[in-house]
């Protein structure tokens, strides 16, 4: 009887030692840039406390790049929050927006018209970045099965349990893997970067007024 008490006792000795050592290993090797440009919208959204937003934007880069929630704040008293992810096709806002409303209640939710008409990612990166970024529960589950749902030939599984797709990033770690992003909760889901330098307008500007005033 002893001996069967011991074997119990090392193999959940075993499995908590082996659960630990996967948590932690995944936590360093999984995906972090999981919005675009090393910042993470998720992770800030965590880190808000419940029912502190009043206005949503849900999208892509063009959200976190042109909404400013602390403007807002500053010039409105507006709470804001940018619910957004580089390339976020119309599914992904979806269930980005549902795992918002897990805890916070809205009263106005905008939504990028760019991920509407888009049905999926076109760089490789950023459907990581929209698929693996929420924590796993069911809502990141069924956001992986609808996403795939016309798509026989990907292995979701790759996305379900998501160390398949960072484990294989040892050679591409850098010093931000090992610690948090700072802010990760001020911000509320911008972008701001910090540079100086002359602007000029795009080609495409310059075509479409020529092409106006002709």
């Amino acid at each position: 009887m002893n001996n069967i008490v011991k074997k119990a006792i090392a193999f959940c000795a075993f499995t908590g030692l082996l659960i630990t050592v996967i948590c932690v290993t995944y936590n360093i090797l999984r995906w972090k840039d999981t919005t675009g440009e090393y910042r993470s919208s998720v992770e800030q959204l965590y880190n808000t406390e419940d029912n502190l937003i009043d206005v949503v934007f849900v999208g892509s880069s063009h959200v976190y790049c042109d909404i400013y929630p602390c403007f807002l704040w500053e010039k409105a008293g507006i709470s804001s929050f940018d619910m957004s992810v580089a390339g976020q096709d119309k599914v992904s806002s979806y269930y980005e927006l549902k795992e918002l409303l897990k805890t916070q209640s809205p009263k106005v939710v905008f939504v990028d018209l760019y991920g509407l008409f888009s049905d999926g990612n076109g760089i490789e990166g950023n459907r990581y970045r929209n698929l693996i970024s929420m924590k796993p529960s069911s809502n990141s589950y069924n956001h992986v099965k609808e996403f795939f749902k016309e798509d026989k030939e990907t292995d979701i599984n790759d996305y379900l349990f998501r160390f398949p797709i960072v484990h294989t990033r040892y050679k591409e770690l850098t010093r931000l893997d090992f610690e948090d992003y700072i802010p990760n909760s001020f911000l509320r889901g911008e972008e701001i970067i910090f540079t100086v330098g002359s602007a000029a307008a795009s080609p495409t500007a310059h075509d479409t007024e020529s092409s106006m005033l002709s």
